[in-house]
């Protein structure tokens, strides 16, 4: 009766963080800052930016911590928190996070309301709790444990509260380190998201990502009656190449079996758009002059970028009449990247500190981590939770258990790489 109780009462705090946000003055506790910063609906493709800076701003001048706003050339802002050490030469030590989220898609799947932070039986449900506002509270909060204990950092701490990355970084972190306020922070390491590993025992740290390669492929040919044999199809020819990209797919599929995702080069054909429009219809007897696909490329660390050229250009040779644009890609890392290196030894230590297993791996997708790298900055990846991923997910969620245990490790590996 008693647990039932709790749950009931627990449940009652659906919207409030929307209660909270409209307290200044009231000192959040984690779990309700958590709540707020969820309510705030963050959401691509019209992320609230303005009232997420403004939250993160107050609790940050609160708590006394130095701020610098950031404006990009897109017009978007980064908020960076710091905690200066008494070794202004030392690399600091980044901790980003970034602000916005993916949407909710039908709201209806939801077993609670997607903005409301509601708490029920131990879980915060709510998007963004893994991807990744509950990562930035859990940074926040042990570095503001640290400040609070008055422990005296050797090497800088920044938090980096980043935009755009749900839609590729381009107008966020891309933008942020060509700034002139970036090179001053004097940043070494950069410890951004990974993913929740799903085991009561484990936790993940993020070694490598795939760097991508999104391409438009254009397939010219002649425009004629559907009825002629010989004729210069586009849209024929490109179904042949992109057969051919997906029997690539497929290979890669079956490898993913005995190898870690991370480490192969995938080809995912993401559109196809060909034929001839008359009165608002496709002309079923006309041949079209042109077809259009994208595909979005991966290419794992184990590849270089102008490898990776190379295998798409090899498929392609066949094809004369298809030629492809890049839209989105970037440079190899110069970063540094290891299990060799002090702080992955620290984040490891740190992880089996709190009884768990630390484990490396190569993350599937592609996240800030990589503008970071090609700065010549080391990074890791780190989620701290052992929740189920379910990143993108409806009904995403963290135990509160898991937010503390992320505070804590947050709150040793500073300590231990910063002191």
């Amino acid at each position: 009766m008693r647990k039932s109780l709790i749950a009931v009462s627990i449940i009652a705090m659906v919207g409030a963080g929307i209660y909270l946000l409209q307290r200044p003055d009231k000192d959040l506790d984690m779990v309700e800052f958590l709540q707020a910063y969820i309510n705030i609906n963050t959401a691509q493709p019209t992320p609230d930016y303005g009232s997420a800076l403004t939250f993160l701003k107050r609790q940050a001048t609160r708590d006394g911590f130095a701020i610098q706003e950031v404006p990009l050339p897109s017009g978007n802002k980064v908020l960076v928190v710091s905690q200066l050490g008494t070794d202004q030469a030392l690399p600091a030590l980044a901790l980003n996070h970034h602000i916005d989220v993916v949407p909710i898609g039908n709201q209806a799947d939801w077993k609670h309301d997607p903005f409301a932070g509601t708490i029920e039986s131990g879980i915060i449900y709510g998007r963004g709790t893994q991807d990744m506002k509950g990562i930035g509270v859990a940074q926040y909060y042990a570095l503001k444990a640290i400040k609070e204990a008055g422990i005296t950092l050797k090497r800088t701490v920044h938090l980096l509260m980043v935009p755009d990355e749900e839609v590729g970084g381009f107008k966020g972190v891309n933008e942020f380190v060509k700034t002139e306020v970036f090179s001053r922070l004097n940043i070494g390491f950069v410890l951004d998201e990974g993913v929740a590993s799903g085991a009561d025992n484990t936790l993940l740290i993020k070694i490598g990502e795939r760097k991508p390669i999104q391409i438009r492929l254009t397939s010219t040919g002649t425009e004629g009656h559907g009825s002629k044999i010989k004729c210069c199809n586009a849209a024929a020819n490109l179904a042949m190449l992109l057969a051919r990209i997906a029997s690539f797919q497929e290979e890669q599929k079956v490898r993913a079996n005995t190898i870690e995702a991370g480490q192969l080069l995938s080809m995912n054909i993401t559109s196809l758009q060909a034929g001839v429009m008359r009165n608002g219809t496709v002309a079923l007897n006309v041949v079209p002059n042109t077809a259009t696909a994208t595909v979005d490329i991966r290419v794992p660390p184990s590849i270089t970028m102008q490898q990776a050229h190379a295998i798409l250009d090899d498929m392609m040779h066949d094809f004369p009449s298809i030629h492809y644009e890049v839209l989105a890609t970037i440079s190899d890392p110069k970063g540094s990247v290891s299990v060799n290196s002090p702080l992955y030894h620290i984040l490891a230590k740190t992880i089996e500190g709190q009884g768990l297993q630390a484990q490396s791996f190569y993350f599937e997708a592609t996240t800030d981590t990589r503008y970071y790298l090609a700065c010549g900055i080391q990074g890791f990846g780190l989620t701290p939770f052992t929740c189920k991923e379910n990143l993108h997910g409806v009904d995403e969620s963290i135990t509160v258990d898991d937010l503390k245990l992320g505070q804590r490790i947050f709150y040793d590996v500073i300590r231990a790489f910063c002191t």
